[in-house]
């Protein structure tokens, strides 16, 4: 037993080492630079919490990720205009930025290279209502609304639009001033 519990201590402390040094190529720097600033920009406007980043960016960026915590509840109108103003604001900064040109997939970007998710919970991770709303997202230009499916392992999609549909919406609709 003392022999297994010795190779485990010495396997945890010889695979750990880190031998080489990883830096980031200079398209991950300038997309994380951006996806920094729109965190922030939406964080301070919209009162979101950013959680969590990503993207596809393998050869050239295809799509770039933000996360983001709600700490009220929200309706698929209220959803569904800030999810259009996150991706406004992502494609905005990413289109604005000459330097990342060159790393990007596709210039312009647009709201299909863009990917909003919003988690609708407490601060101890309980839903707000049975009913309501706990997942929203933007991701290749569809937006969806999500509740907790009660037969189901996750959630159920209570409502789908297109990007260009939700752009309608919001046209034919004045905006809510309780976004914050």
């Amino acid at each position: 037993m003392k022999f297994i519990f010795s190779l485990i201590i010495i396997s945890i402390f010889c695979g750990c080492e880190n031998k080489s040094t990883y830096h980031l190529s200079e398209d991950e720097k300038l997309a994380n630079a951006i996806t920094k600033k729109v965190a922030l920009q939406i964080n301070h406007e919209f009162g979101l919490i950013p959680c969590g980043t990503g993207g596809q960016m393998m050869d050239q960026i295809k799509m770039l990720h933000l996360a983001f915590d709600c700490r009220k509840p929200l309706d698929i109108d209220t959803s569904r205009q800030l999810l259009v103003a996150a991706v406004e604001r992502f494609v905005s900064e990413v289109n604005a930025n000459e330097s990342i040109r060159p790393y990007l997939d596709n210039y312009p970007f647009e709201a299909k290279n863009i990917q909003i998710v919003i988690f609708i919970q407490r601060p101890d991770g309980s839903h707000f209502n049975p009913d309501g709303l706990v997942v929203t997202s933007a991701k290749d230009g569809v937006l969806e609304y999500k509740t907790d499916d009660p037969n189901g392992p996750l959630f159920k999609t209570v409502h789908s639009e297109t990007y260009e549909e939700a752009l309608k919406q919001l046209k034919n609709h004045p905006k809510s001033d309780g976004l914050q």
